[in-house]
């Protein structure tokens, strides 16, 4: 048993060098506004509250249609695994019935909606947000890494998987001149359709990879980016990430606390993080057509977030 406990105590030790490797200390003065700071939202009816607890005209934020959820629930994956509660992907389709339950209308959709209106005590909302640590082996030159996951409560990827499904495409569109990572139809062969064309014009590329992306990228350029292209979703990214999220592993237990980047294992890191990336492209492509009046003639800048796991960045020569 004192040698069993001791492995137990070493593996423990090692997940928690891990994940204090891939999740460092936020920056000083990156805190993020709370989402009370923001204005009320009635989550019935999508609308800011005045003063006086009557609906404004003006639209709050982002307001989940039950056709939303209902197609969301009939799709979402079976096998899934769950976050740090045992709510399932296969719980919530087995009582929704994958949505056709009249409880999806009645129970399910107000308390979405009601967690997208930042209407949930800050203790329940800690709760949602816990992530489960799963660290995925990964090798890098020889030597053993981790590439580490914050697995969400099936609730919380419930709600983000509607956000994608009702906004995505959208938001996809506004990024397509200079990205194809979110909700881009074939974005993976749009990129290798334009590698090919600049190696037959005899031109080369430079394919950049973001070590530790997601975990790292600034919390500030994404709330940035979420009010230049996307203002209906920056309630639902202050609930998630204005404050530190308690991390968990299955079996050491409490592990961290994450306070900077995006949760890998979540519906929503791609877009967040394309979104934060999105001000630099800008300012590349600006530097490239200033270059094509200068006399050159340089090809637009591109971007690419391949999967969940890795962010590469493609940019063609100026």
């Amino acid at each position: 048993y004192p040698l069993r406990r001791q492995r137990q105590m070493c593996i423990r030790d090692r997940v928690k060098a891990v994940f204090e490797q891939k999740f460092p200390a936020a920056p000083e003065g990156s805190e993020l506004p709370a989402v009370d700071s923001l204005p009320k939202m009635n989550w019935r009816t999508g609308k800011l509250v005045d003063v006086d607890g009557t609906d404004c005209e003006e639209d709050a934020s982002f307001f989940l249609e039950s056709d939303t959820l209902e197609a969301v629930l009939a799709g979402l994956s079976k096998p899934a695994t769950a976050g740090v509660s045992t709510t399932t992907n296969l719980f919530l389709r087995r009582t929704f019935k994958d949505g056709l339950s009249p409880a999806a209308e009645n129970v399910l959709l107000p308390f979405c909606r009601m967690f997208l209106a930042g209407a949930f005590s800050r203790v329940a909302v800690a709760l949602l947000q816990a992530g489960r640590l799963a660290l995925i082996p990964k090798g890098e030159k020889g030597e053993k890494a981790f590439r580490p996951l914050g697995i969400g409560d099936a609730m919380t990827r419930l709600v983000g998987k509607c956000i994608m499904k009702q906004e995505g495409r959208t938001i996809g569109l506004r990024l397509a001149k200079l990205q194809v990572a979110v909700s881009v139809s074939d974005g993976t062969t749009v990129m290798a359709e334009i590698a090919q064309m600049m190696f037959d014009l005899g031109r080369s590329m430079l394919a950049l990879d973001c070590a530790n992306a997601y975990n790292t990228v600034n919390r500030d350029a994404v709330l940035r980016g979420l009010k230049e292209h996307a203002p209906q979703l920056v309630r639902w990214f202050l609930t998630c990430y204005s404050g530190d999220t308690r991390v968990y592993h299955i079996t050491h237990g409490f592990v961290g606390t994450c306070r900077t980047g995006v949760k890998q294992g979540d519906p929503l890191p791609t877009l967040f993080f394309a979104l934060a990336l999105q001000e630099a492209l800008e300012k590349i492509d600006a530097d490239v057509k200033h270059a094509r009046v200068a006399g050159g003639k340089p090809s637009p800048p591109a971007s690419l977030a391949r999967s969940p796991l890795i962010s590469p960045c493609y940019f063609p020569p100026y």
